[in-house]
């Protein structure tokens, strides 16, 4: 289970999460949504007249991460890198929703994901420029959800 963050809230409740099995402290999480496409299926098995669907495709939506920018911390970096260097794929990501009173409630697993897209978050000012967060939008394969 991921490290937990009394300070990250996700729709009114806490979360935790890891990436690879490594806790992370994220601000934000978004999508991991999923659609479906059904095809009616023409056997005629169904005496009644109802219409039968079959699942023939599940397309699940990125996810978009978010955390602070904390100097030295450069897995996400370094992750998002290599998988454009072709010497490493995909990893699992885990995320735990906690309840009110802290106590585990739900936790969503998404399989075999790898980085499409990592940024960081500079504030400019007049002393120069500062990172304060990164933002990596991963796509998924498939997930589970409890």
């Amino acid at each position: 289970m991921g490290g937990f963050n009394p300070d990250t809230a996700l729709f009114g409740g806490l979360f935790s999460a890891d990436v690879g099995g490594t806790p992370v402290n994220l601000t934000s999480f978004q999508g991991g949504g999923v659609e479906f496409q059904k095809t009616e299926c023409t056997t005629g098995t169904r005496p009644d007249n109802l219409r039968e669907y079959t699942i023939t495709k599940v397309n699940w939506s990125n996810i978009t991460l978010e955390r602070n920018y904390v100097k030295g911390q450069d897995d996400w970096k370094v992750w998002y890198q290599a998988v454009l260097d072709g010497t490493q794929d995909y990893k699992p990501i885990t995320l735990n929703y906690h309840s009110s009173d802290n106590q585990p409630c739900r936790t969503n697993n998404f399989f075999e994901c790898w980085p499409t897209r990592y940024d960081v978050i500079n504030v400019d000012s007049k002393s120069g420029s500062s990172t304060v967060k990164e933002v990596m939008e991963c796509i998924i394969d498939h997930a589970q959800y409890g």
